[in-house]
């Protein structure tokens, strides 16, 4: 770049050295302020023509500067503010995240939920089996226990029959977690835990998918209208 500077220049000189000199003698005055006159003029324009073949040096280093390559993709970086670029990459990896972190997420909150119902009712039907030590038979009588499960945000009942268990529900996110008492005439339902996902058979679905991670089962034991997972019994 040097050389080609160089050869400019002297090209430039070269250009302004044809320009006349004598003409001032025709102004008046005395020739040699008039000579001094055009020796500025002509290294100002000289001068002027060194900043133009530079210009577009700058302009390219300018560029170069708001570039940078990293891990073989090009971001664009601006003092004065984003890029598109830059824009469309944050809304990409915020779009990754969001697809990754809220499913999780959600799944972690129900399962949160879910453990707090199963504390409830196993605590329940531990009430309930001191009950039927005592009495012989089970109650649905709530204020008989020393239990309290009003506490808990969720819609539990009992059913006491043939086969005796406990329910609560997951309020709005059908699921339900039921404990079967040991005193029942099924062998298989005795002290048996379900997690069943209520009008829905859909393995996919956020509650088929936490009912099977809390259980550890690899298949549900029943799929018909509702899905039903069991707890490996203790």
């Amino acid at each position: 770049m040097q050389n080609n500077n160089c050869k400019n220049n002297s090209h430039s000189r070269k250009l302004l050295s044809g320009i006349p000199t004598s003409f001032s003698n025709t102004q008046g005055g005395d020739p040699r302020q008039k000579h001094s006159g055009m020796t500025i003029k002509k290294q100002a324009i000289l001068n002027l023509f060194q900043d133009l073949q530079r210009l577009p040096l700058l302009l390219i280093n300018n560029l170069r500067g708001r570039c940078q390559i990293k891990f073989g993709m090009t971001f664009l970086f601006s003092n004065s503010g984003f890029t598109l670029i830059e824009l469309l990459v944050v809304v990409l990896i915020i779009g990754i995240l969001a697809a990754v972190a809220v499913p999780q997420y959600q799944k972690a909150v129900l399962k949160s939920r879910l453990a707090t119902i199963k504390n409830a009712v196993d605590t329940w039907a531990n009430a309930q089996e001191l009950y039927y030590l005592s009495n012989g038979n089970y109650t649905t009588n709530r204020t008989l226990l020393d239990i309290d499960v009003s506490k808990v945000e969720a819609d539990c009942f009992s059913i006491v029959d043939d086969n005796p268990y406990l329910s609560c529900s997951v309020k709005s996110k059908g699921i339900q977690y039921q404990h079967y008492l040991r005193n029942v005439n099924s062998a298989v339902l005795a002290n048996r835990r379900r997690c069943v996902v209520l009008n829905d058979i859909d393995l996919n679905s956020l509650a088929n998918k936490t009912c099977q991670s809390d259980t550890g089962a690899q298949a549900p034991a029943e799929r018909k209208v509702n899905t039903v997972w069991h707890y490996p019994k203790p």
